[in-house]
């Protein structure tokens, strides 16, 4: 079965998606030199340092001896091997962008917006919801109350890293990851992508429910969740949360467009590519950072031949 190797920037860290990812090429910013080879090399690093830190950080905080065993060891492999996202890597390069702040608070949220979205996709992947080529060998049970066990770390996490030195902070970041797990938010996103396969008559299916509407609930609810926190915890002003929040979510919708929900639909992508860039407008005296993150929009896809 032919798999897909998902590259940022040049960046093959993240777990491939069996999806076919069509390649997209990033805008130039206005006003801004264009992007070099060099920089992207330095852009390629920059995430790949990112995903390591967010790696170590999962598997530090997810050890399979803990007590008791069968718990942990399920709860361990459930995060782990979760498809990746760069939702998390946006939460630390969005805390990069405005100021930097607590760079190890920015991994530890980033880790447990991860964590989340492990546990949502292990839901999602429940028997009769939606086709899996690659179905999970542990026990249904195990799955959904795993899954859950996950929610209570996702706010812990948050609590732990921030409680005790900026606690204002750490509960704008949970009101924040709270509406995105919430029933308006990305659970809403799951159920009409349940809905659109089952009256659709499978994922590429219309049914009742738009690509577009599906992607702003799950994709687009997630990464701009991941922008808004990584931008209160580099210490970003309403205005400056505000616009990397939406730059987030167009980042979002053209992931979820291309390689998720939308299944390589195209319609829409080159718009929100525009808005993605023009809401970096406001942070060009930074332009190397800006130049950075704006990679998340350059992603190119490489089929590779794999058994499964």
């Amino acid at each position: 079965m032919a798999a897909t190797s998902f590259h940022v920037a040049g960046n093959p860290t993240l777990r491939p998606w069996p999806s076919r990812r069509p390649s997209v090429t990033c805008k130039a910013i206005p006003g801004l030199a264009s992007v070099s080879s060099s920089s992207e090399n330095q852009a390629a690093y920059y995430w790949s340092g990112i995903n390591a830190d967010v790696e170590t950080h999962l598997e530090l905080s997810f050890p399979a001896a803990r007590e008791p065993v069968a718990v942990h060891a399920t709860l361990r492999e459930l995060v782990l091997s979760a498809p990746r996202t760069m939702a998390p890597a946006l939460c630390v390069a969005a805390a990069d962008l405005v100021a930097g702040g607590d760079r190890a608070a920015a991994v530890g949220v980033a880790a447990a917006l991860h964590a989340y979205y492990a546990a949502a996709h292990a839901h999602e992947r429940l028997p009769g919801l939606l086709e899996d080529a690659n179905p999970n060998p542990n026990p249904v049970n195990m799955r959904l109350l795993c899954g859950d066990a996950v929610y209570p770390f996702v706010f812990g996490a948050v609590a732990g890293t921030l409680g005790g030195s900026d606690p204002v902070r750490a509960t704008r970041v949970m009101v924040e990851m709270a509406q995105l797990m919430g029933s308006q938010g990305y659970v809403m996103g799951q159920y009409m992508h349940v809905k659109r396969v089952k009256e659709g008559g499978g994922p590429g299916g219309a049914g009742g429910v738009g690509a577009r509407e599906v992607c702003e609930k799950k994709e687009g609810a997630l990464y701009s969740c991941a922008a808004a926190c990584g931008a209160l915890l580099g210490g970003a002003d309403e205005e400056e949360t505000e616009r990397l929040r939406r730059f987030g979510y167009y980042v979002g919708m053209i992931h979820g467009m291309l390689f998720g929900t939308g299944r390589g639909e195209r319609v829409g992508v080159e718009s929100f590519r525009t808005m993605a860039l023009k809401e970096l407008e406001a942070f060009r005296w930074k332009s190397r950072k800006v130049e950075r993150i704006s990679t998340l929009l350059d992603v190119t896809s490489e089929e590779s031949t794999r058994a499964q």
